[in-house]
């Protein structure tokens, strides 16, 4: 036991206590002094790069804070033209692929005959004429591969644009990638026999240019090309379940890389198809008949000797893969990392595009918890940080600011999505597209200018009778008139007609007509239509209730829908509620009838 013992005993306590006091005090001066280096770093940032509380959704491409950023960009670039024209062609495409997309988006921001576009389109024929491409040329660098899948995607989102056709370039170009193939099905730098340095960086810009070429275009490329890149990088995935730039090499996983690989497994994952028909050349202007017969003949004879592909790779196994890197890139989202910034945020607009039919939001949202807007965050983020000069600069790649402008644009106008809708659906006009509108019976096509067309079946209201009196000897050709009339920039469906036209869309027997007249109903820009259309949404037939859903997306001025493009039912209810609501908010006196049951 401690007994108290006397002066020294106290004067012992007393210089413990201060030295204690003393060391109190020095603490609480270090916390509250200023940090120098607390205020070169500046405020503590989220995680995310930016703080979701004070981001405000942003409603896509058509939102009014993201034409002005588009617009800005576009301005940029063009003024880059020389150098553009002068540079490689891959940094060519990419701007070319941005410019034809944002004018998909946006009427009037730029034209497909714009000199601009006209001689970014040349600079690519010429490459491809020139033997850039050419069969059995070494193939050791790598950028060609870069090149050669942005060449093909410029060439396809031109051709939606423009109503051109650029099929035996984009060929060419196919059997580029397609000699570049390395023994694991991979691509990547050291020519194709390399395999150590195959590379998921390269590998993706392959991949998207030979699904560009098979969706738009119709060339058909072998399923086994698609389901051995995929096995590769699923094989090769990190534990952590991101991907990295070279997996012989190690090194961690990183955002870009992730979010690329991830898209090129999607884009495996559609091309394998998994049991569903999956249309090809939908974006394509219809082609000689002569071509069409014998590639089908040839396509049949394949069939016939191979039979159906079945692969291997199971589909469970590919959407694991796809869940453990969307885990991933939740866990460490970031709207600008300091790496490759812009050849993120396209990547990433890829992945979610690709692979998020079932997410909420229309893919807008990245599960997790919380679930991530990240189309809102990154946008934002990009129109914050705009240059002056319109420019988005890249960081890490060694790409230019016209390549950095050229991502952040795709990006901004969901670049992936609109390929995905011109895969399905053509976009901005053009010709008949293959397959479409063609009658049965093929005297009754003449050829214009090079391309196929129905021959002319008299004014409109002859047109119309026929629709209404399900004429079969003639209904082929008029729809084809139809096809033909919604092609025009701006078809013209007279005030008087208009009615005849509605009677059609609800009452014609036949769904191919019903769906042709809501068509025309969604063109006519008249709002006394959408009834009509409202009650197209529940109609018995989906080809009906999807040209329904269409017309509602081009007359209201919301092309990207208001829900996903693929719902759920309770999605489905829910996006047929908000049509109704939309109509509402317009038209405030509008009473729906809703016919007893």
């Amino acid at each position: 036991m401690h007994v108290w013992s006397g002066p020294k005993a106290m004067r012992s306590v007393t210089i413990r206590v201060c030295l204690a006091l003393a060391a109190l005090g020095a603490l609480l001066a270090a916390l509250l002094r200023p940090d120098p280096l607390r205020a070169q770093r500046g405020p503590v940032q989220h995680p995310w790069g930016v703080d979701p509380s004070k981001v405000p959704q942003y409603e896509g491409p058509l939102d009014s804070k993201v034409r002005p950023a588009v617009a800005k960009a576009v301005a940029y670039l063009r003024k880059r033209e020389d150098e553009l024209i002068r540079g490689q062609v891959g940094e060519a495409a990419l701007v070319l692929q941005a410019l034809a997309k944002a004018g998909l988006t946006y009427e009037g921001l730029i034209q497909p005959d714009d000199p601009f576009v006209a001689a970014l389109i040349r600079k690519l024929e010429l490459a491809c004429s020139g033997g850039q491409f050419k069969s059995g040329r070494p193939k050791f660098h790598g950028h060609d591969l870069y090149e050669a899948g942005c060449v093909i995607m410029a060439f396809a989102a031109y051709d939606v644009f423009a109503r051109a056709n650029h099929r035996e370039q984009v060929r060419v170009v196919v059997n580029h990638i397609l000699e570049s193939i390395k023994p694991n099905g991979m691509w990547g730098y050291g020519g194709p026999k390399n395999e150590q340095q195959s590379d998921n960086s390269i590998s993706q810009y392959a991949l998207l240019g030979l699904w560009e070429a098979n969706a738009t275009y119709g060339i058909r490329i072998e399923p086994r090309v698609f389901e051995r890149a995929a096995n590769w990088m699923i094989q090769t995935q990190h534990s952590s379940g991101g991907f990295v730039y070279h997996p012989q090499e190690g090194g961690a996983p990183t955002l870009s890389i992730t979010a690329g690989a991830g898209g090129s497994i999607g884009i495996c994952r559609d091309m394998l198809a998994y049991g569903r028909r999956r249309p090809t050349g939908k974006g394509m202007p219809l082609r000689p008949l002569e071509e069409v017969e014998l590639e089908e003949a040839q396509e049949a004879e394949r069939r016939a000797v191979a039979g159906r592909y079945t692969p291997t790779l199971s589909s469970a196994t590919i959407e694991q893969s796809l869940a453990r890197a969307t885990a991933w890139l939740h866990q460490h989202f970031h709207v600008s990392p300091p790496q490759w910034p812009m050849y993120y945020v396209y990547a990433l607009e890829r992945f979610a595009t690709l692979n998020g039919d079932n997410w909420p939001g229309n893919g807008r949202l990245l599960p997790g918890d919380p679930p991530i807007d990240w189309y809102s965050l990154v946008a934002h983020a990009l129109i914050t940080k705009q240059r002056p000069n319109g420019s988005w600069p890249e960081h890490g790649t060694g790409a230019s600011s016209e390549v950095g402008t050229a991502w952040g644009i795709l990006f901004l106008v969901r670049s992936t999505l609109i390929s995905k809708h011109s895969h399905a659906n053509p976009l901005g006009g053009g010709s008949l597209l293959s397959g479409r509108g063609l009658p049965r019976n093929l005297n009754d096509l003449v050829t214009n200018r090079g391309e196929l067309k129905p021959k002319p079946i008299g004014e409109r209201g002859k047109l119309l009778a026929i629709l209404e009196k399900l004429d079969v000897k003639s209904i082929d050709a008029a729809l084809a008139a139809v096809e033909e009339e919604m092609t025009k920039e701006k078809p013209v469906v007279e005030d008087v007609l208009l009615e005849r036209w509605r009677r059609l869309a609800e009452r014609s027997p036949s769904p191919e007509v019903r769906a042709k007249a809501m068509a025309i109903l969604g063109r006519s820009g008249n709002l006394d239509v959408v009834p009509t259309l409202l009650r197209g949404l529940g109609d018995d037939n989906p080809v009906v209730v999807r040209a329904a859903r269409e017309a509602l997306q081009r007359i209201s001025r919301k092309f990207f829908g208001l829900g996903p493009r693929s719902p759920t039912p309770e999605q489905w209810r829910r996006e047929v509620e908000a049509w109704y609501e939309w109509y509402r908010s317009i038209r405030p006196d509008w009473e729906l009838e809703v016919a007893d049951e």
